[in-house]
């Protein structure tokens, strides 16, 4: 679960049977370039690529990176389940 806090808003986000994964492993698995990557993160708001049921997350750094773009603080971030 990750407790993501913005400037105006709060969100818990599940992440329900996932992978963790680095970004360059996200590419190899979703089949997808750098780009297509991008947008799916932008268009879903979190950098959660799915591929059928299975979810995968990106590695601590990157989802803080995203959240200091859009000017939210990561506070917690933990990965649960297989």
């Amino acid at each position: 679960m990750a407790k993501v806090y913005g400037a105006m808003t709060n969100a818990t986000i599940s992440v329900p049977r996932c992978k963790y994964v680095v970004e360059e492993f996200a590419l190899d698995i979703m089949g997808w370039t750098a780009s297509q990557l991008r947008y799916a993160q932008d268009y879903n708001g979190f950098p959660l690529p799915v591929r059928g049921m299975s979810v995968l997350v990106l590695e601590t750094d990157d989802i803080a990176r995203w959240a200091r773009s859009r000017q939210y603080q990561v506070v917690r971030h933990t990965i649960g389940g297989t």
